[in-house]
Parts: structure tokens; sequence; C-alpha cells
């Protein structure tokens, strides 16, 4: 008896060692484990990336003045330090205590965390991954980026929340420092010096013929353009098909891979997976499909005189046709009405040099998937921000968006949540003390023996 309740001390002993040693290896060294899609303890790819590229040193200063705080804030930036040690520097200071600088840097309140990145700037008051990679995106771009669209003839507007607008996409753009604005081409005489690109969305009423003449001097000058072109008639636009080596057929294109409707959930001959894509900037961040919910085709035209080089972005898979009758009804492929078979491709991208830049176009025949009903669906949102980085020319930040994280939310049906409620308060409790009766009844046994 003596020998058993010995080398029971012993055991506690060498526990408590353990648990000693432990706790002072965690203070010693700091290592985390992180298991879940959100990187909490360290930093996304996409973030690992955008930190690489850093050439000189990220002043972070956190206008705090809580010891707690800045304690919590500089645990959560130290997974970002950890990437770029030598350049990555964190400060902490109190708006109280120091007013004028406060003042200087706009900081009105504690709870601002202030980037500075040789002579640009950026703040955040939410600290988290999404955030910090939006913040790197702005501070990484040369100089500010300006894109304008269109407006005027029936196109959607960035402020519009609804399920027809883009404010989503805008919101995206604006975070990753690219600032979308809209203009009336009737009162204007030229486009915007400084916009790194103009956006297209498929018009529903004619255009001008001013307007279209200074499109197309906007393109015979260089400038970048993002095409989004819906079936149906192209409403002044005809011309850019002459300008641009580029043929929009007319039709609606139809895909009939049931099989590839069930997979994505959507039961919709018209909603188009282009899951069939180019090895190209834009659709190499790509991991899923890109869902165009009503699409038309987009052909490269066969010119060997131009100076454009094009390539398909997109295709749709082999059971889809163009469809040129009537959508209502039964519709299938019809050789004699001249429908034309699949794989049909749905959006190029143009790109020549003009003197010592290059110009980039990109046409989609499709100006759905970016708008707020449609920009969450498959990888519709990815793609719409790399064709903005690509023609915006920061190549270097195509693909670098931060992602939705997939373990954000756990989702349980009713009888799931009962199943776990009935375990935790009736099954583990009911083991536990059988167990303890088990156990019980096996002491007093060998008591009484």
């Amino acid at each position: 008896m003596k020998s058993r309740r010995l080398l029971d001390l012993l055991l506690i002993l060498a526990l408590l060692a353990v648990l000693g040693m432990l706790g002072w290896l965690s203070l010693r060294y700091d290592r985390a484990l992180d298991l879940s899609a959100l990187q909490r303890n360290s930093a996304s790819p996409e973030t690992r990336a955008l930190l690489q590229q850093l050439d000189r040193p990220l002043h972070v200063v956190a206008w705090l003045g809580d010891p707690a705080l800045e304690a919590a804030v500089a645990r959560s930036l130290e997974r970002y330090r950890r990437v770029r040690p030598e350049l990555f520097r964190i400060e902490f200071a109190n708006p109280d205590l120091e007013p004028e600088r406060a003042r200087a840097e706009g900081v009105r309140r504690a709870g601002v965390l202030i980037l500075h990145y040789g002579d640009r700037s950026t703040r955040l008051t939410t600290l988290d991954e999404a955030h910090m990679a939006n913040a790197l995106q702005r501070l990484l771009r040369q100089g500010e980026d300006w894109a304008v669209m269109l407006g005027g003839h029936g196109e959607p507007t960035p402020d519009d929340s609804g399920p027809q607008g883009i404010s989503a996409w805008q919101k995206a753009l604006e975070d990753s420092g690219i600032r979308l604005r809209q203009i009336d081409l009737a009162r204007m005489t030229d486009l915007p010096a400084n916009a790194r690109m103009l956006v297209l969305f498929g018009p529903e009423r004619d255009l001008l013929p001013g307007e279209v003449t200074l499109i197309e001097q906007w393109l015979r000058q260089g400038g970048n353009l993002l095409w989004l072109q819906d079936p149906g008639p192209l409403h002044g636009l005809e011309p850019l098909t002459r300008t641009l080596p580029v043929r929009l057929p007319p039709g609606t294109v139809v895909d009939a891979s049931t099989q590839v409707h069930q997979l994505i959930g959507i039961d919709n001959p018209l909603v188009i997976p282009a899951m069939d894509r180019a090895d190209h900037p834009v659709t190499r961040p790509l991991q899923g499909p890109v869902l165009l919910p009503l699409a038309r085709a987009v052909q490269p035209a066969e010119d060997a005189r131009t100076d454009w080089s094009a390539t398909v972005l997109l295709r749709s898979l082999p059971r889809s046709w163009v469809e040129q009758g009537p959508l209502d009804g039964a519709v299938g492929f019809d050789l004699d009405q001249g429908d034309l078979l699949g794989p049909v491709p749905l959006a190029v991208a143009l790109e020549r040099r003009i003197g010592d830049k290059t110009q980039r176009v990109a046409i989609i025949g499709d100006s759905q998937f970016p708008r707020n009903a449609w920009i969450g669906r498959g990888d519709n949102r990815e793609l719409a921000l790399a064709l903005a980085n690509w023609l915006s020319a920061d190549d270097r930040l195509i693909g670098l968006q931060p992602r939705p994280a997939p373990d954000s939310r756990l989702a349980l049906s009713r009888a799931q949540a009962i199943a776990i409620a009935i375990g935790f308060l009736f099954v583990l409790p009911g083991l536990l003390l059988a167990i303890g009766a088990i156990l019980l009844w096996r002491r007093r046994r060998r008591t009484d023996a």
C-alpha cells in the first residue's frame, strides 16, 4: 500500500514538473498552430504574398492608449511581423499624450491604426485578415488608380445596393485601392486623363455618335477598356467591333450540362458555368467556376494584320451552344436556324504595345456577373477584381484578394442541434456517472476482499 501511495505521489510530482516546464516554454517561445481557414494566428497566403512585395519599411502606428488593448493588438500584428520582421515595424501611441501628432495624422480618437509605407499611408479601424490585406494592396499600388464607368444609358450605378446594382464590386475595388466613378460622356469633351481604365456595362439605350467617338479616341490613345456586353443589340457600340479584333455574334449561350447545374445548385440552362479557362494572369487565381447568368459569345477576329494579341479567357462546356431562336418553351440545338455548337468563347483579353506602354482590353459576354445578385456566386468576385487589377496594370496584385473563409459559420439543422444538446446534457453526464459508479463498485469489492 505504501509503495502504491509513493508511486502516485511520484506521478503527481512528474505531472506538475511537466506542466511547469510547458508553462516556462510558453513564456519563452511564442508558437501557434493554426488549423482554421480564417488563419486567426497566422497570415494567409495572400497576405504573406503582399508582405513579400514590400521593398521598404512598413511602419504601423497603433493609436490606442490602453495597455490591455495594446497587448491584444500586438499579438494580432505579430503574425504579419513574422513574415517580414526586418521591414514590419510596430509603434504604439496615445492620442491624449500626443495631441499634435494625432491631429497631423487625422486621428481624433483612440482605436485607429495608421500604416505608413514610403510617402503613402492608409488607416485601419478593423484589424482582421481581410482589412489588413486590402490595406497592403492600397499601399502597394503605384499612385492612385481611377476607373471610370459609362452612365446615362440604363447602366447600373456604383452606389446601387439592389440586386442589379454593383455596390459590392465598387466596395471591393475601393478596399483594394481602385476608385470607381460613373461619368456621362454626353457632358464631356474627353475622358479623364488620370483614369486607368474605362468600364462599359452593356447599355440599354443607344449611345450618341459623339460618345462613341470619344470611346474610339480613348482606344486610339492607348486607354484600357473593360467591356461587359449582354446578349441583344449593342446600342451604338457596333463601331467598337471594327476598332477591336473581336466579333460578338447574335444569340444567347445555352448550357445543357444537367449534372454540372446540379453540382452548382442552379437549374437554369441560361446560367453558364465557365470552367474552361486559359492560362492567363486574369484566370490563374480562379479556383472554381465563373457563373455567367446571361451570356453571349465573344470571338477573336481572325485578322492577321492586327497588332493585337488575343486570348480567350473563358469558354463554356461542350454541351452548350449559341441559341438563335426564342428562349421560351423547349429549347434545343438546331443547326438549320444557325445555332453555333460549343464550347463557346465567352471572354477575350486583348493586348498590344503602343510606344512604351501596353494597352489592355477585356470583353466579357455578360454584364450580370459583377452585380450584387451574382458577385458572390462561384468565382465571380475573384474574376471581377482580377480584371480590374490586370487592366490597371497591377499584375502583382492579381489573385491576392482575401477570400471568404469557409469555416466562419457553423450551420446546424434542428435535428443536429437537438442531438448535440442531448449528448452534452444527458449522454455525456450519464457516461461519467456510469464510469464513476463502476470505479466505486470495484473499489468496494477490493476493500471487502
